[in-house]
């Protein structure tokens, strides 16, 4: 057959230099991969398998899968998508997802159909069709059928009864439902007599199936095959060997053995440079029980609630290498809040890597969204995508490892993800392509860190992934310093009834156990934090700023932590004002003191990442004594250590993570200034604390950023309260004294609270409703989801990220990393209001320096602005 398209000829892919792929060769190809992805070595299997029934994935099933997958694409056999090759454009062009949807009322396809699945299935017990409609609709959602135009009879036998250039498209179905069932096996088993009816099956089928045709979409594993379309048969054997290799070299096969190593000896081989030969340090008792107890079965949950510096992370790691030595998972999704602290945490977990591999150790896949992809391997070399064409036998290319790191949509595919956790809660929204991260999450240990008892919102949205990852047979661990019983509640079996004193006498630390029809089960370990006593104290801004420079001047390294960026970037001012601006933070080589946030461009935030980590990090030496101002990024990324903390009032779980900055490595003790030995924290509030108020909106992020108002008055009275207090005997007792339901009924009886709460109360509510309304309903089978989707562009991971990134024309130049540029920034939905800017294609143009290396874009009557403090808008 000659390489060039030929008129009858049926392709699926065409490239611009004229080479195609049959669209019989591109259904085997898919059908391949999802055979690959059903072997009894994928996690894949094993998670279909829970969702199938009592049976599991029989033969006959997994062979109809792989079936189906054959029919993906039956649809390009119409002549208007045939037609969009280049020389034809004889038809109106088509696409291939609506058309057949809307052809399930045309009877000549409908015979087509029917005389495909009768062989196999039976329609009369079984009715098959809307698995297929599942597999059909595999762009990244499901078909909405008030999408659906109403054809008329004329008009579907253009596309499908027609005789055009030779082809016959029904025909053509007839030919890949035939192979599809031979390629399966299914012609040579008995026919079906029922389908699952569990309606997870299909979700999990849809991002099978969209799995598999991105797999088998990729040129470095599937070149072009024009002959194959003469010998579709001989071309299957071709289609299985390319695709158990892609599969493998993706990581989405997890293939590389883990080592079998015993209790006593793990931790040696996974952390040697802390626990091995000659190192003086012993694990824990967190780290050592996760390394003993038995694994929990399929579907359970893990939640570690332990002290900063307690070893949670390193017993996470040990719990992944025992599940991945027996098979129970097939790699590990390690989220984090930021993307600071994701990106920390890569040496961590590809230093564990080398232990836990008996041959070379998988790369890890990056998974920050918004950002260029990476990947990075075990020796901690970044791996630039392949661009090029290889289909040598032997060997995949290099490029295919780097498939799952060249798009955000694919970072769940990798065998090893470290990222932020909002790419797996993309995996339970409804939004496009959720159902692609939804497969690749099935497989993997899900490792949540820092989950806090105050985002109700991220709460319930990850309790919709939880619930749909344990059903499959997943395993998660959940981290925390301290839950509140209400989160844990939610986590677990959606509630809790304990008293405030039954929850407070909870284990802790523990390592808890919650398996489906049950609740969580805690034992009680040591995390080996040793207990230290803080103390606190109330101070107004001021005040505080006064006794910060007096701190930095004693020779003290201070941390003035503020919930907002605008409060931060004003700090820098009001310091220098107050005679303390030769004490501010500044990073190597560069005169700007710059406020440690998140809202500067990529480059320079890492650049930022690093100097900090070298100035305050766990290696460093110097006694001079500086004041860094920063946001939350400080208490969510980084491994800083400082002697004195000064900050704005938070929820107490979010100051509890704060104080664990404070005096974090204890080989830099000789080192403070002997007034600081012991670990201070000043807590900036209200002069007068908080008058209860309906819609609370104050300053400093009270009321916007934490909108809990009770949360934050009682906090604020336990620091009233107490002089001191010891950390982490006390966290539990701090926690619910804030968040549970009876010391929250008591605040009820003051004056006003009772409106308040009941406000909170509803707000909780509303939240819990919106999250649900935003998640993937598992209930209703994937078809029947198509409605979710229509509020897609306003779904996000979390309550209150309502940003758009924006492209920039020209890129602004970077402050700190000078050889970068800034070529996007996230803008809030409601700055744009009134800046004409196309969200579909978000771009601003015509940035200018404005003197002093300030860039500006103009945004409608708004400036935005690049300056050392950040990205910053002028309202």
């Amino acid at each position: 057959m000659s390489s060039m398209l030929y008129d009858a000829a049926f392709w699926a892919k065409l490239n611009d230099d004229g080479r195609w792929h049959p669209l019989v060769a591109h259904s085997a190809d898919v059908a391949a991969v999802a055979a690959r992805l059903l072997e009894p070595d994928s996690r894949l299997n094993a998670r279909l398998s829970a969702l199938a029934g009592p049976e599991g994935l029989q033969p006959p099933l997994a062979a109809f899968v792989t079936f189906l997958a054959g029919l993906h694409d039956i649809g390009k056999a119409n002549h208007g998508f045939q037609e969009r090759a280049p020389g034809r454009n004889r038809r109106r062009p088509e696409g291939h997802v609506q058309v057949v949807l809307e052809s399930l009322a045309f009877q000549p396809f409908v015979e087509a159909i029917s005389g495909i699945l009768n062989p196999v299935i039976s329609i009369e017990s079984a009715n098959p069709l809307d698995l297929l409609a599942t597999t059909v609709a595999h762009h990244g959602r499901p078909f909405d059928p008030q999408a659906l135009a109403s054809r008329s009879r004329e008009g579907l036998g253009e596309l499908w009864t027609a005789s055009l250039g030779g082809r016959q498209p029904l025909d053509e179905v007839r030919r890949i439902g035939l192979l599809a069932a031979d390629w399966s096996g299914l012609s040579r088993m008995a026919r079906l007599d029922s389908l699952p009816d569990d309606p997870r099956f299909s979700h999990l089928l849809a991002g099978l199936i969209t799995l598999a045709d991105w797999i088998g979409s990729t040129e470095e594993a599937f070149a072009p095959s024009p002959a194959a379309d003469d010998d579709p048969a001989a071309y299957w054997e071709v289609a299985t060997e390319r695709a158990d290799r892609a599969c493998r070299a993706i990581g989405v096969v997890a293939s590389r053995p883990v080592a079998r190593l015993g209790s006593g000896d793990l931790y040696a081989h996974l952390f040697p440079t802390v626990f091995g030969s000659g190192q003086p340090n012993t694990p824990t008792q967190l780290q050592a029980h996760a390394a003993a107890t038995p694994l929990p079965r399929p579907g359970s949950r893990i939640l570690i609630e332990a002290a900063t510096g307690s070893g949670k992370t390193e017993a996470a790691l040990v719990l992944y290498a025992r599940l991945r030595a027996e098979g129970r998972v097939g790699g590990l999704f390690f989220a984090l809040p930021t993307r600071a602290t994701a990106r920390a945490m890569t040496d961590r977990v590809a230093d564990a890597l080398h232990g836990m591999y008996d041959e070379e150790a998988p790369g890890i896949t990056l998974a920050i969204g918004g950002e260029a992809p990476e990947l990075r391997a075990a020796n901690h070399a970044l791996a630039a995508e392949s661009n090029r064409h290889d289909d040598q036998e032997g060997e995949a290319p290099f490029g295919l490892a780097n498939w799952s790191s060249s798009h955000a949509k694919k970072f769940l595919a990798a065998e090893v993800v470290v990222g932020t956790v909002d790419q797996v809660l993309l995996a339970a929204l409804a939004v496009k392509h959720a159902h692609l991260r939804l497969a690749g999450a099935t497989r993997l240990l899900l490792v949540v860190d820092e989950v806090h008892s105050h985002d109700l919102y991220m709460l319930t949205v990850l309790r919709q992934l939880l619930e749909f990852h344990s059903a499959a047979g997943g395993t998660a661990v959940l981290m925390s310093a301290t839950l509140s019983a209400q989160a844990r509640g939610l986590l677990g079996s959606g509630s809790d009834e304990s008293t405030a004193q039954e929850a407070v006498d909870r284990a802790y630390p523990t390592m808890a156990v919650f398996e489906p029809g049950g609740d969580w089960r805690d034992t009680a370990v040591d995390g080996n934090a040793a207990c230290r006593e803080v103390s606190w104290m109330t101070s107004s801004e001021a005040d505080g700023f006064k006794f910060a420079i007096e701190a930095a001047r004693a020779g003290a390294r201070v941390c003035l932590l503020r919930n907002t960026v605008k409060d931060a970037q004003r700090s820098v001012l009001d310091l220098a004002t107050l005679g303390g601006g030769g004490l501010l933070w500044s990073p190597p080589g560069s005169s700007l003191t710059p406020p440690y946030h998140a809202r500067y461009a990529p480059a320079d935030r890492k650049h930022l990442d690093e100097s900090i980590l070298a100035s305050f990090g766990k290696g460093a030496r110097s006694t001079d004594g500086s004041i860094l101002i920063a946001t939350q990024v400080v208490e969510q990324s980084l491994d800083l250590d400082f002697d004195l903390l000064v900050t704005d009032l938070a929820p107490i779980e979010v100051l509890i993570q704060r104080i664990g900055r404070l005096h974090r490595h204890r080989g830099r003790d000789p080192l403070r200034p002997i007034s600081f030995a012991q670990p201070r924290a000043i807590i900036l509030v209200p002069p007068a604390g908080f008058k209860p108020q309906r819609k609370y909106r104050g300053s400093h992020g009270w009321g916007t950023v934490y909108q809990h108002q009770p949360a934050l008055e009682l906090t604020r009275r336990l620091v009233v309260d107490r002089a001191t207090i010891r950390l982490p005997d006390q966290s539990r007792e701090l926690i619910e004294a804030v968040y549970h339901l009876e010391n929250l009924e008591r605040l009820r009886e003051e004056d006003g609270w009772d409106v308040v709460l009941d406000e909170v109360e509803g707000r909780g509510m509303g939240q819990e409703l919106l999250a649900r309304d935003a998640t993937l309903d598992f209930d209703l089978t994937y078809p029947c989801n198509a409605t979710r989707f229509r509020d897609e562009l306003r779904i996000r991971t979390r309550l209150g990220d309502d940003s758009v990134r924006v492209r920039l024309d020209p890129p602004a130049p970077c402050w700190f990393a000078l050889k970068e540029v800034a070529s996007f920034v996230d803008v809030r939905v409601n700055d744009l209001a009134g800046s004409e800017i196309d969200l579909r294609d978000p771009v601003l143009r015509d940035g200018a320096d404005v003197g002093g290396g300030v860039w500006e874009y103009r945004l409608g009557a708004k400036r935005l602005r690049y300056e050392p403090y950040g990205w910053e808008i002028d309202k």
